[in-house]
């Protein structure tokens, strides 16, 4: 029983991380932007932390189906970001990111990868 509730403990600490291994030493970051500027973004988790996410022009973007664009992220912007670095110096290689639609919802950006593109 008590092995049983530590394993429960443990699946459902994992199921609800906003940072998530991703491919080959990536990690994803999801949440809304708070905040966005040419060189960084903030990161709204569902946990309530707010992560610093460094860009650059080597920065992909997608929108909400996995579709490359030249579209860029606004404040509010659902996100899964894809991103190399430690906790303290993240840099995004690919966002993807979902806008608002005719009535004001956005769509929720997948964060699986085109099986024809590498990740």
């Amino acid at each position: 029983m008590k092995s049983s509730t530590i394993l429960m403990t443990l699946v459902a600490g994992l199921l609800s991380c906003s940072v998530a291994l991703a491919h080959e030493g990536q990690t994803h970051i999801m949440g809304k932007i708070r905040s966005l500027n040419h060189t960084e973004l903030m990161v709204a988790t569902p946990d309530g932390a707010t992560v610093s996410i460094r860009v650059n022009d080597r920065t992909g973007y997608e929108d909400a189906s996995g579709k490359p664009t030249d579209a860029r992220p606004e404040v509010g912007n659902r996100v899964v970001v894809d991103v190399t670095g430690e906790r303290d110096s993240l840099t995004a290689t690919q966002i993807r990111f979902s806008t608002a639609n005719a009535h004001g919802e956005q769509e929720t950006p997948s964060h699986q990868h085109d099986p024809e593109t590498k990740p």
